[in-house]
């Protein structure tokens, strides 16, 4: 690659327009990632919160396992904030929440 952008251009650190294109492509899904509150950090193309949580365990999580946020918060994926457990665990801990914003929205 760089032979040939020499013996083309010139110049080896030209940047051709299809190049730039793919750049300004990649910096535009960054911004945009990084603007949505709502969506999960990604570390190496997985959850941010399920990597730091299997580091803390020391083990991969199980099948079935949740890592919950304390605190609610998404991108706040310090350990201290993260808990470990089960579907039926989290339901069961969100389950008020759940019902309380159903009677909220439907008035029953």
């Amino acid at each position: 690659m760089h032979a040939m952008r020499v013996r083309r251009y010139g110049d080896p650190h030209y940047v051709t327009s299809h190049e730039q294109f793919k750049a300004n492509c990649r910096e535009a899904a960054l911004r945009y990632k990084q603007s949505r509150p709502d969506v999960y950090k990604k570390l190496f193309n997985r959850h941010e919160h399920r990597v730091i949580a299997e580091q803390m365990l020391g083990r991969p999580l199980l099948r079935g396992e949740i890592v919950h946020h304390k605190d609610g918060n998404k991108h706040n994926n310090s350990p201290g904030n993260l808990e470990v457990m089960t579907q039926s665990e989290h339901m069961k801990h969100h389950h008020a929440e759940m019902t309380e914003a159903r009677i909220k929205k439907h008035g029953r």
